[in-house]
C-alpha cells in the first residue's frame, strides 16, 4: 500500500510502477525457468499409441517429441518435433 506524503505525489504511477514489479518478481520465480516434464507410465502409452500430432493434425512418424507445458511440467501429447519448437508461449517485454 502506498500513501501520498505530498500532494505532488503521483499515486497512480506508483501503483503501476509497484504492480510491475510484482509481474516482474511472479515471471522470474515461476515463468522463466520450464519446470521439469511429469511423465507417467499412462503418459508414455498415449505416447506411443499416438498418431497425429496434437498441434498440427498431421501425421506423426519418427520426428515425434513429447510435449508438455513448461508452466506446470504436464505432458500434453504427442507432437512434431517443429510444431512443439514453434508451440510458445508468447514472449513478455518485462
Amino acid at each position: 500500500m502506498y500513501i501520498a506524503l505530498t500532494e505532488d505525489d503521483d499515486v497512480a504511477r506508483k501503483f503501476i510502477d509497484m504492480i510491475e514489479e510484482d509481474i516482474k518478481r511472479i515471471y522470474e520465480v515461476h515463468l522463466r525457468f520450464p519446470k521439469e516434464m511429469k511423465y507417467t507410465k499412462s503418459d508414455e502409452v498415449r505416447f506411443q499409441a499416438a498418431t497425429k500430432c496434437h498441434i498440427c493434425g498431421g501425421e506423426l512418424g519418427e520426428d515425434r517429441v513429447r510435449d508438455h507445458c513448461h508452466l506446470t511440467g504436464k505432458f500434453r501429447r504427442a507432437a512434431h518435433v517443429s510444431c512443439n519448437l514453434e508451440y510458445q508461449m508468447p514472449n513478455s517485454s518485462l
